[in-house]
């Protein structure tokens, strides 16, 4: 039991920690006190920042980031009197309401602090070692990684506030936890000061961050994406870049955000450039004459959003050879990463776009242009919905490959937040004119009236939903103790200090402090140059690595039917299957296990058990 008590508890002092660290940001830009969910949004972005420096400097390790914690913490609870919600004057109906509000949440964030939907190609072998990397050596150095490329880091940095006081089996917790209360403060905080039903706001935001779709696929940012970009759209409402201007302080917290974003997921940094680019753009196609002004307020954005990013560009540059990817490549080979697209034609393009919008996700998150298009709308969540809209484009035209669905988790936290932005500005607009009027429109009231009605009809399956995955999942267990051992066993192998290259799918249970450690999650996409050899024969691979000081090779029966990634019979069915991708990329797994098993006839074998095997190249 105190596998889950623990974690749930810890979950609950870093959101207060990031709530703290969103008071101090709030002082250092100048502002008002903001409500408790915009305060842990950009505590969030504030944290990534500094996780950043402490990264590249090798010092993301446990006693710092426990400090951390602990400081955000304090600097909470020095205000925790200015942040309690008056509750005079509630009506029974109110506390109601706000009972179903809570028993969703406390559900949604209970099944996920020991969650067991482990996508194991990416979480097991990339996602969740890059966090076991990190507190062991406080940086993340991963040269044969694709995936590494496509992130700064951010996310692992977050998701170590909470695996450092558990396991990995709390690695869901920051982003479908933790983020699902942020974003749900963040949506019931845009309302604060509006006089309408007091629990009204906690129904709209747990119906629009809650009940709406959202794609998931692995331990990555998802929900965090999502939060980070109503933080973007909060933090527009407080500093218009229209004149007069916010003054510089308020514009670096802008950049906060934003970089905080883009240290995310790549896909993210596009949606967040280009979302600040439009927000600034919009008054200044409309006050040309102060063009000057908006270029300083520009040019201040973006060298602020570089300062928060350098030393996480700088970390990358260490470990992938690139400062910003896919820009430049760095470690990426050409040949491999050329898999997920094709050169299309205009005709072709249109329909990669026609498929990507007529799903139905991305045709739920599309419905509130509909209040752009008829209705005036808010600058701040128009600005969201074009970044969404040109992260979609750009998503849809270069993984050409990938399926509508997969390519949908990468767009929908921008395109979800536009979507909540649109319709939160859209309520309060229409509660502040009814209040303001002294009375209720039955339009209103039927409104408000919808939004409780979808609330308590979901509540019920929601709340059984969860509890239910709760308890089927309290007994399962990511990775046993004897699998660890097993792990330990096969490392012990390997000289303490000596380099390794490892193929194992468990990646995460390594001892990257005591072996500089290799991984390769998707053989053939990343490695330093001159590239891994592929279809060269045994021989190229071994001088390949031993010109790298690689001289050991841990390694996983490929034959064995167990796990999922390196096992021969999975990718000799993607060679036979329809899918052109898989094809492709099974044949740089296949030549892999084929090159590795040839080593073996000629190298010194040291270690061999249970599946797992160590090789010296002599």
């Amino acid at each position: 039991m105190t596998d889950f008590v623990f974690p749930f508890l810890w979950g609950l002092v870093v959101l207060s920690a990031l709530i703290g660290w969103g008071r101090v940001a709030a002082r250092l830009a100048g502002a008002a006190e903001p409500d408790w969910g915009l305060s842990a949004g950009w505590g969030m972005a504030l944290l990534v920042a500094i996780g950043g420096v402490l990264s590249f400097v090798g010092l993301a390790l446990p006693p710092v980031l426990f400090g951390l914690v602990f400081l955000g913490v304090a600097a909470h609870l020095a205000g925790f009197r200015k942040w309690q919600i008056s509750f005079k004057g509630w009506s029974g109906a109110a506390w109601g309401l706000m009972a179903v509000v809570a028993v969703v949440m406390l559900a949604r964030y209970s099944v996920v602090v020991s969650l067991k939907e482990i996508n194991c190609p990416d979480d097991e072998v990339a996602y969740f070692t890059f966090v076991s990397r990190l507190l062991q050596t406080g940086t993340i150095l991963e040269p044969y990684s694709l995936r590494r490329l496509t992130t700064f880091g951010g996310h692992a940095f977050l998701q170590s506030l909470i695996i450092m006081a558990g396991t990995e089996e709390n690695a869901f917790l920051l982003d479908r936890g933790i983020g699902a209360l942020v974003a749900m403060g963040l949506v019931a905080g845009f309302f604060r000061g509006v006089k309408t039903n007091p629990a009204l706001p906690y129904i709209v935001a747990m119906v629009l961050t809650v009940f709406i779709p959202f794609p998931f696929g692995n331990s990555s940012s998802h929900l965090n994406g999502f939060v980070f970009f109503l933080t973007l759209f909060r933090t527009f409402h407080l500093f218009p870049l229209n004149s007069p201007g916010p003054g510089p302080r308020p514009l670096w917290l802008i950049a906060m955000v934003g970089a905080g974003m883009a240290a995310l997921k790549a896909p993210m940094m596009v949606a967040a450039a280009a979302a600040i680019f439009f927000y600034w753009l919009i008054p200044v196609l409309g006050e040309r004459e102060n063009w000057r002004r908006y270029g300083a307020a520009l040019g201040h954005l973006g060298l602020s959003a570089s300062v928060f990013l350098i030393s996480w560009m700088g970390m990358l540059y260490r470990s992938s050879g690139t400062v910003l990817y896919p820009l430049f490549g760095g470690n990426s080979r050409p040949e491999y990463v050329s898999t997920y697209w094709d050169t299309v034609g205009p005709a072709r393009l249109l329909e990669l776009l026609g498929d990507y919008f007529s799903q139905p996700l991305a045709l739920v998150a599309l419905t509130g242009l509909v209040i752009h298009v008829f209705r005036r709308g808010d600058r701040a969540s128009l600005a969201l919905y074009l970044g969404a809209l040109v992260v979609a484009v750009a998503t849809a035209t270069t993984l050409t490959n990938d399926t509508a669905i997969i390519q949908h988790r990468f767009v929908a936290p921008a395109l979800n937040a536009a979507l909540v932005a649109t319709v939160i500005h859209f309520l309060k607009g229409i509660w502040e004119d009814l209040a303001e009027k002294g009375g209720t429109h039955p339009m209103s009231r039927a409104g408000d009236a919808i939004f409780i009605a979808f609330a308590l009809l979901m509540a019920p399956y929601s709340v059984y939903h969860n509890t239910s995955r709760l308890i089927e999942g309290l007994d399962v267990r990511i990775i046993t103790p004897q699998q660890r051992a097993a792990y330990a066993g096969m490392q012990a192998a390997v000289p303490r200090g000596e380099r390794m290259l490892a193929i194992i799918d468990q990646a995460f249970a390594l001892d990257y402090a005591r072996n500089t450690v290799f991984n390769i999650d998707m053989p053939g996409g990343a490695s330093p140059d001159p590239g891994m050899p592929f279809f060269k024969g045994p021989r190229a691979l071994k001088e390949y690595l031993i010109g790298q000081s690689v001289r050991y090779v841990a390694f996983r029966d490929f034959e064995t039917r167990e796990y999922c990634l390196y096992r021969r019979d999975v990718w000799e069915e993607h060679a036979r299957g329809i899918s052109s991708q898989w094809q492709l990329h099974s044949k740089y797994y296949l030549d892999l296990f084929d090159a590795v098993t040839e080593l073996t006839k000629t190298e010194a074998l040291v270690y061999r058990k249970g599946g797992l095997s160590v090789m010296r190249l002599r």
